[in-house]
């Protein structure tokens, strides 16, 4: 019954853990239809921020999750600046997440 939900997950052999496919195998095709969703995830380097949109969000998607803008990469050696990442990511995400929650 949630409105939105943050799927996360740390980077491994380039894609997302499975025990996030595990949970996620548990849904049907249109499993999440109607659900704002944001795919978040976390890697030792900026050469893999590109799992998030390659990997995470066509299964949100195949899955008829809404997920209306880039997901959230986080470089784990930058948790200490999580705080100001988060913000970079909001003011771009920030006003679609709102616009569809709020309808």
């Amino acid at each position: 019954s949630a409105d939105l939900a943050i799927f996360a997950s740390p980077t491994y052999k380039a894609s997302f853990t499975g025990l996030l496919k595990v949970f996620l195998d548990r849904y049907p095709n249109d499993g999440l239809a109607g659900l704002v969703a944001v795919p978040v995830m976390l890697g030792a380097g900026r050469m893999h921020q590109l799992v998030v949109e390659t990997q995470l969000r066509p299964v949100l998607v195949e899955l008829a999750a809404i997920v209306p803008t880039k997901g959230l990469f986080v470089v784990d050696s930058e948790l200490d600046t999580l705080e100001a990442s988060i913000e970079s990511w909001w003011r771009t995400a920030g006003q679609p997440l709102d616009r569809l929650l709020s309808v």
